[in-house]
């Protein structure tokens, strides 16, 4: 299908996506690529021919993968970008890392203000792209800097202040892949930190639905919190198909046997209309969209 350099990681061609979409859903990827390492990463970028279309996705725990899928190569970073160590400048994550893994990385080391890490699904690298955040911290209030790949395999190291980070989103111009970030260590009490870490587990529990779902939808807008806005917009639950809004948290979808990437994106149109009828409210997605429609 597509001429492909000769790397040292695996290629996977028409990858069905629903298998490892949180949601569940998705449509196939026409070859998805795992690096060895970052130098294999580079290699490949230099190589590619850049008129194939380039995708980048983690855990895929806050995306949704359309049916017709993935034109292209789509590239996930596996166990060659999972290193976490402490240095003299501070604590680096490779950008394949979990946030619970980085939490309890952050425990075992009396690391504070990681906590927050475990209250969040996905990896570092996309963390970073989005500025994540939970409980009363985010990624900018903790980083130093990242290290990136643009498209053309060349490697950079961006400092946090170039991110231009403001509520889940930056504002860097170029399209980048993450490769490691570099975070602020700070000197914790380990019973503390497992105190914390046990109350955002609780917390998630209680009010966050766990099975197939992709987290939050929206994005909270200025001085509303989404989930309330789509839970006053209708009075019964929200479905579309077999996709529907969590009686637990009404900005999460949830998806049953049987449910459609279609499904998920005609229910997030569903709720953004409701809620812009009734409030005149713009409903922006958190939840990161792809593929072909």
């Amino acid at each position: 299908m597509y001429n492909l350099p000769n790397v040292r990681g695996e290629y996977k061609f028409d990858f069905d996506c629903s298998k490892i979409s949180w949601l569940r859903v998705g449509g196939r990827a026409d070859v998805l690529f795992s690096p060895h390492d970052e130098d294999d990463l580079k290699y490949f970028l230099r190589q590619i021919d850049s008129q194939i279309p380039i995708t980048i996705i983690g855990l895929a725990s806050n995306i949704l993968i359309r049916d017709k899928g993935i034109r292209g190569v789509t590239i996930r970073l596996g166990k060659g970008f999972r290193e976490m160590k402490i240095t003299d400048d501070g604590v680096i994550a490779g950008s394949a890392v979990s946030g619970l893994q980085l939490a309890n990385f952050g425990l075992e080391n009396s690391i504070a203000n990681f906590e927050f890490f475990s209250g969040i699904p996905g990896t570092i690298g996309g963390m970073l792209t989005m500025n994540a955040g939970a409980f009363g911290n985010d990624i900018s209030k903790i980083l130093k800097s990242a290290i990136c790949i643009n498209l053309k395999g060349e490697e950079e190291m961006i400092d946090v202040k170039k991110f231009g980070y403001s509520y889940r989103s930056n504002s860097l111009k170029e399209k980048y892949i993450f490769t490691k970030a570099l975070f602020r260590h700070e000197s914790g009490v380990h019973t503390e930190i497992a105190d914390k870490i046990q109350e955002i587990s609780n917390i998630r529990k209680a009010t966050q639905p766990s099975a197939r779902t992709a987290g939050s939808t929206f994005k909270n807008p200025t001085n509303h919190k989404a989930w309330f806005l789509i839970q006053k917009a209708c009075e019964t639950q929200m479905r579309v198909g077999n996709a529907y809004f969590s009686t637990l948290h009404s900005n999460f979808i949830v998806t049953e046997d049987g449910a459609t990437a279609t499904d998920v994106e005609n229910l997030i149109l569903l709720a953004k209309n409701m809620v812009k009828s009734k409030f005149n409210i713009y409903l922006e997605e958190e939840i990161i969209i792809l593929g072909e429609k």
